[in-house]
């Protein structure tokens, strides 16, 4: 399914541009390529945009569960928490990057997702997911 098609986010904004394996409705891996889009400026808070890539992947394994079970029903998703935060290495905007996220736990709305993008980082991201 189509990224734009599930996700609200219109580029500039819009940091996802493929996601890959979704065999599992827990897990996926987001493809991120930021030296197409990205301003010089932008570049200084990479870091800060993976973690928004990673959110992006994981909202959209989140939304395309969802519109699985309800196809005609619209969601949005809220990043709401973020934890354990490592990251190691060094970015580059040259390359691209790859966003593993698999679903840790789901109560109701809030969805927790642990993420890893290779060489750079790893963490846990909360979602609600709106009715």
């Amino acid at each position: 399914m189509d990224v734009a098609a599930i996700l609200p986010h219109r580029p500039p904004f819009l940091l996802l541009d493929a996601v890959d394996d979704l065999d599992s409705p827990r897990s996926g891996n987001g493809v991120w390529r930021p030296a197409a889009g990205l301003a010089k400026q932008e570049l200084y808070h990479l870091d800060l945009l993976l973690v928004e890539f990673a959110a992006q992947t994981a909202a959209y394994v989140a939304m395309h569960i969802r519109y699985q079970r309800q196809p005609s029903q619209a969601s949005l998703g809220y990043l709401v928490g973020l934890r354990r935060i490592a990251i190691s290495g060094s970015s580059d905007p040259s390359r691209s990057y790859t966003a593993a996220v698999t679903l840790k736990s789901c109560y109701k709305n809030l969805y927790k997702y642990h993420f890893r993008i290779p060489r750079r980082m790893t963490g846990e991201l909360e979602f609600i997911v709106a009715l």
